[in-house]
């Protein structure tokens, strides 16, 4: 079973913060390009948080540029790529950090909801509402994904349940205490008689009208004094009515109808301008939403502008000793950095800056065959992912790579001979697979009849 934490890195030393969250759990499947890993808890993670767990999975999907995926019938959520449990719950906190605190008192209990292309963030401790920063890539995906909204409570249901209690009341007052005494007895029939004595006893002798109270005020025939004045509109209305004239009274009538239809004009025209800039602004968010689905990210990863920066001011070996100290989950992680860190400021012109970064390629690449297979995975990601325009060619970049014996031919062979399946792992669609495996049959041919030819 897993430990119960405080939700949010600040309250992780107060032991009597009421707002806990199950602890992240983290579980590495498959090996190779098929490696996974698995959340088990995902689904009560969410629970606690109160949202949906696909936009926690989709969130590291985001963060860590890895494809995602969640099954809403098994509660199954699984990031491509070996993560451990350390780092998803650093992104974790980026998460309630984002989409779960409230932005005026931290507090995490907020209800989201989707409004006119905006993201939004209810407090109920504070009252205050946040607006999500839309600028991340999750955001589009809660705009296709809304929240459930929170049902409400059926009226007809509450109305039933007070009329049932009421009636249950009345029984008991109807059958309350049946065994009552004489004198209860004897008071129900003092009223029912209108006999009453001035201390409360029965007198069977006395008359009704012995003990009927006196009159309050002077003579039955005093004019009835009127103590309030009537200050309603009609009330009003009917007394200047009656001090105006005939002529009067019509010029005010006039009046009244002029400022009533130009009341209903003005509404009119403000009904149409608050439509009309409902459906500009549900147009721009429109607009704005396909903008963010259709163009790449253009911040990228931290890791990769520090690697940049690293490879700029030191050698080729420096940096790969320095890419061989970093604590990411797998060699093709730290192959996949270190190839954006080189070639990722300006994809277009890798071709241009090949023969000035190939000395840090083969320091990347000298351990074994096994590190020139990532290499060519790094390659087809970035190519296919990237720079699509890229994957034409892809001839001349392999070419070169084999010319400086960066990779060997047989790599070359073997990664052509793998299909499109091989580096599905990394995101790559079939498609794209199959088309860069294309671009590169002429370069594979000669490699394999110049091996025959050398045999």
């Amino acid at each position: 079973m897993s430990g119960i934490v405080n939700i949010g890195e600040a309250n992780a030393g107060d032991q009597f913060y009421r707002y806990k969250m199950p602890k992240l759990i983290s579980k590495v499947e498959g090996r190779g390009n098929g490696i996974k890993t698995c959340i088990p808890n995902m689904v009560d993670i969410a629970k606690a948080l109160a949202r949906p767990a696909s936009y926690t999975t989709k969130y590291f999907g985001c963060e860590l540029g890895a494809q995602t995926t969640f099954n809403e019938d098994s509660g199954r959520a699984i990031v491509n790529g070996a993560h451990t449990a350390q780092v998803l719950s650093g992104l974790l906190e980026g998460f309630i950090n984002r989409f779960v605190q409230c932005g005026s008192c931290k507090n995490p209990e907020t209800v989201m909801s989707v409004k006119k292309g905006m993201i939004r963030m209810d407090c109920k401790a504070c009252g205050a509402r946040t607006d999500v920063d839309m600028r991340h890539k999750l955001c589009t995906f809660i705009l296709k994904n809304p929240p459930a909204k929170p049902e409400k409570k059926d009226k007809k249901d509450k109305k039933d349940k007070d009329k049932k209690l009421k009636k249950s009341k009345s029984k008991k007052s109807k059958d309350g205490d049946n065994d009552g005494d004489d004198e209860e007895l004897v008071a129900k029939a003092k009223e029912a008689d209108e006999f009453r004595s001035g201390i409360g006893m029965y007198d069977e002798n006395a008359d009704a009208n012995d003990y009927a109270p006196e009159p309050v005020g002077g003579d039955d025939d005093e004019e009835e004094v009127v103590w309030a004045t009537d200050t309603s509109a009609a009330a009003q209305a009917a007394r200047a009515a009656d001090q105006l004239t005939d002529a009067a009274a019509e010029l005010v009538s006039e009046d009244k109808e002029a400022k009533a239809k130009a009341a209903e004009e003005e509404k009119a025209k403000a009904k149409a301008e608050k439509k009309a800039a409902k459906a500009a602004a549900k147009a721009a968010a429109a607009a704005a939403a396909e903008e963010e689905e259709g163009e790449d990210d253009d911040e990228e990863p931290q890791i990769v502008v520090e690697a940049r920066a690293f490879a700029e001011d030191h050698s080729a070996s420096e940096f790969a000793s320095h890419m061989e100290a970093l604590k990411l989950p797998s060699e093709q992680e730290k192959l996949g950095v270190a190839f954006l860190a080189l070639f990722g400021a300006d994809p277009a012109a890798i071709k241009k800056e090949l023969p000035r970064k190939k000395k840090y390629l083969k320091k990347l690449c000298a351990k074994s065959p096994e590190s020139q297979k990532l290499l060519l995975g790094c390659i087809e990601h970035f190519c296919c992912e990237v720079e699509p325009e890229l994957i034409p060619a892809i001839a001349v970049i392999l070419k070169f790579c084999y010319d400086e014996d960066i990779v060997e031919e047989e790599v070359i062979i073997e990664w052509h001979a793998a299909g499109y399946k091989a580096n599905r792992a990394l995101g790559i669609a079939k498609e794209d697979g199959k088309a860069i495996r294309k671009a590169a049959d002429a370069l594979v041919e000669w490699l394999q009849e110049a091996e025959e030819d050398s045999d």
